[in-house]
């Protein structure tokens, strides 16, 4: 069962939220119809698959997490490779305590993709920078922008030992637009990483001159010799909020209050947020980057947590980044 187990997860993985007719497996694949028929009930037990009836007689097959609906009883939440969603993970696993809610998180390498699976409802909620949540939200309505993350934790570093004027960064980013600067005044030629511990140990090694960066990986990169801070978020006020969280317009019909319950869960857990309360997001974060609880943890110095965001400051972000949207536009992305 094991080799059939395999080669039926990349299948599904292969076709993404279109999923897979049951069909189709039974004659794709070279097995008995009552050995798929036993694996696939196995995977469905194990939360693993989901399948709906098409029609009469016929089934469709997907990956929990590529299912483009929300799936009664699970929270699908995508976030970025940052300790700044330590606080927001935490808190979420703590607002659904009691609610027979699960919590599935996925680990993306850039916020377009992460963005696109919100779009295409394959998540409930989307961790990631407030400039990518309104830039692919200008030509659909499908999610709603809840609440902000916080702001900081973000540095463009230079590397003294190389001279090559090469900058990397993440794409439709806020480190992207922390990098416009670097690119207009010095001719910095940009490329783009959808792994950030790769991008920094590149950068250490001499493969970049320049790396737009956030933490826990800045820590890190700005301990070793040789190493300068060329600007930091800190100095960007137009960046504030750096990270917002969205929703899918389809979790907020199905599960409105839920969606309130975890919006009012990160404000009251912001309020009074301490160490032990963020063992679960250290986890999550800590799988996700390598990095120990120690690190992660000394990270979020570098971070002011808030959840706010208003129509105006909204307004004023974009405006400040360079890419003005009405406001009647604006206040269709927020809740």
């Amino acid at each position: 069962m094991g080799n059939l187990r395999s080669e039926l997860l990349r299948e599904l993985e292969s076709r993404g939220p279109g999923g897979l007719r049951q069909n189709e497996i039974y004659s794709a694949l070279n097995y008995s119809r009552s050995h798929v028929s036993e694996t696939l009930a196995s995977l469905e037990r194990g939360g693993i698959i989901l399948r709906k009836r098409e029609g009469k007689a016929s089934k469709r097959v997907w990956l929990t997490e590529q299912y483009p609906g929300h799936i009664e009883g699970l929270v699908r939440v995508g976030i970025l490779m940052s300790s700044e969603y330590v606080p927001f993970l935490s808190s979420i696993w703590k607002s659904m305590e009691g609610k027979n809610q699960k919590i599935k998180v996925r680990v993306f390498g850039s916020a377009p993709d992460l963005i696109s699976s919100l779009h295409e409802y394959t998540l409930e909620i989307g961790v990631a920078p407030t400039f990518t949540h309104v830039l692919f939200s200008l030509t659909n309505k499908k999610e709603v922008i809840i609440s902000a993350v916080g702001s900081g934790g973000s540095a463009v570093l230079s590397n003294s030992a190389v001279n090559n004027n090469l900058l990397a960064t993440s794409e439709s980013s806020t480190m992207a637009l922390m990098s416009r600067e670097l690119v207009k005044e010095k001719g910095a030629k940009i490329h783009f990483f959808t792994d950030p511990g790769k991008a920094k140990d590149e950068f250490l090694a001499g493969s970049f001159e320049y790396m737009a960066i956030w933490e826990p990986f800045l820590s890190d990169a700005r301990n070793h010799p040789g190493i300068e801070e060329v600007s930091d978020s800190g100095e960007k006020s137009f960046l504030n909020p750096c990270c917002s969280i969205g929703v899918s317009r389809n979790f907020l019909e199905s599960e409105g209050e839920l969606v309130r319950v975890i919006s009012r869960g990160y404000h009251e857990f912001l309020e009074k947020m301490g160490e032990p309360d963020l063992d679960y997001g250290i986890g999550v974060i800590s799988d996700a980057t390598g990095y120990n609880p120690e690190e992660l943890l000394e990270s979020l110095k570098s971070y002011e947590f808030s959840d706010r965001l208003d129509l105006a400051m909204l307004r004023k972000y974009m405006i400040d980044v360079g890419i003005p949207v009405s406001s009647e536009r604006l206040k269709e992305m927020l809740l």
